[in-house]
């Protein structure tokens, strides 16, 4: 009787433990297909941040320069600019994190106001809106996976890159500048 109790609890542990190996399988199979195309994703909305972002910037600080954009244009180029950005992570928000995608929308949403703003009103709020982008950039590197997969190929390639320029960077990252 003991030996038949024994033979049965065998097979429901070895039942148990191929149902586990099983699913662990199958989830490391997805999550490969779901990373990669997770990093294929937040790689072209890095592009289209820095892009979009470039653009906004280049016009709001060249605005009075530029005779032939009125206010009107550029409050247009701007909104198109952010509204392209958006519809991709709409398009996209499957695989890009809710946070990132509220991020990146409301630093694109101000930028017509920054347009109609006073000179020293302006410089703050451009300030402030390449602050955002330059957070919404990290919070892309960190999603992705690739900020990890850097800090793992540093430790593995034991690479210790230094000079005065690399010393005074990493003193303001430091420092949050």
């Amino acid at each position: 009787m003991t030996e038949a109790l024994i033979g049965l609890a065998g097979i429901l542990i070895g039942l148990l433990l191929n149902e586990h190996f099983r699913k662990t399988n199958r989830i490391e199979n997805y999550s490969s297909k779901v990373f990669d195309k997770r990093l294929e994703i937040y790689e072209k909305l890095m592009l289209l941040v820095h892009e979009k972002s470039s653009l906004v910037t280049e016009l709001i600080e060249n605005i009075e320069v530029i005779e032939e954009i009125t206010k009107d244009m550029a409050h247009e180029a701007c909104f198109k600019a952010g509204l392209e950005v958006m519809e991709y992570c709409d398009i996209n928000q499957l695989y890009i994190n809710e946070d990132i995608t509220v991020h990146i929308g409301a630093a694109f949403v101000g930028t017509g106001d920054i347009i109609d703003a006073d000179k020293e009103s302006k410089k703050v709020q451009l300030k402030n809106f390449k602050i955002s982008v330059l957070e919404a950039k990290k919070m892309i590197k960190a999603e992705s996976g690739i900020e990890e997969l850097n800090d793992l190929f540093k430790q593995i390639t034991k690479a210790k890159h230094d000079s005065p320029i690399i010393t005074y960077f990493r003193e303001l990252k430091k420092n949050n500048v």
